[in-house]
């Protein structure tokens, strides 16, 4: 483990990280504090999924305390009432994390062209298996329920190709249209960024599952992107809700 580092803020206080095999780790307790949360022990519980207990040195020796990932901050961001969280969320990214970057605390990984070109192979694999299921969806008689659909679709899928699902069973239904019903009815929240976020019951319940990925952009500012995809479990639930939501008599 390198050497703590300590940043401050006038405006948020004190921010305690360390390094650790390549990822950087902060003290969740400042983090939660900077965001304005009453009871950050309790935030950090809530929210957060990457906790770590590691020993932080203070002017009284070793402490033992919670550490949290990057992916977290945006997570306590987005559920803070503090107007000025995404001012809170640049300085971390815009400033700490770069500040880390320069003094060789921190080092991005490395993307080369051979991962490149897996990445592209993998994305070309799935937009075929995509393709292929929605033909074979298409197929369907008029007669087909929403069952026949999810048959043929029973793991991950994001919420537009769901929507796709939908429409070639016999349910009308816009892509907008549902991610308002999902937001109306309490199971997605949008991000200041323009991310749709399960709330933590729901992925709980497996419904949603959210996938992290980091990305770097070319000014070498990090952060993380989220993409929220509908379970095999979320699927079924969500036909079964939409059936009673809008009233639909489709022939079993």
């Amino acid at each position: 483990m390198n050497n703590m580092k300590v940043f401050n803020s006038q405006k948020f206080g004190q921010v305690r990280s360390i390094e650790e095999n390549g990822k950087i780790l902060f003290v969740g307790s400042d983090i939660a504090s900077a965001l304005g949360y009453k009871v950050p022990h309790k935030a950090i519980y809530d929210h957060c999924k990457g906790v770590l207990k590691r020993n932080i040195p203070t002017n009284g020796g070793q402490q033992e305390m919670n550490v949290i990932p990057e992916g977290d901050i945006y997570r306590l961001a987005a559920k803070s009432e503090l107007p000025g969280a995404e001012e809170f969320e640049s300085w971390i990214f815009d400033e700490v994390i770069p500040s880390i970057r320069k003094t060789g605390a921190y080092l991005s990984p490395v993307i080369d062209s051979k991962m490149l070109y897996q990445i592209a192979a993998q994305l070309e694999e799935k937009e075929r298996q995509i393709a292929q299921r929605d033909s074979t969806i298409a197929a369907l008689t008029p007669a087909a329920n929403l069952g026949n659909a999810m048959r043929l679709n029973d793991g991950l899928i994001l919420i537009r190709d769901f929507v796709k699902i939908l429409t070639n069973a016999g349910v009308k239904m816009k892509q907008a249209d549902l991610f308002t019903w999902l937001i109306k009815n309490g199971y997605l929240y949008r991000k200041k960024n323009g991310d749709y976020i399960p709330y933590k019951d729901y992925i709980d319940q497996g419904l949603f599952r959210v996938l992290e990925m980091p990305v770097e952009t070319k000014e070498h500012r990090s952060f993380i992107s989220f993409t929220t995809k509908i379970t095999g479990k979320g699927q079924e639930y969500f036909i079964n809700k939409l059936k009673e939501a809008y009233s639909l008599c489709l022939q079993q």
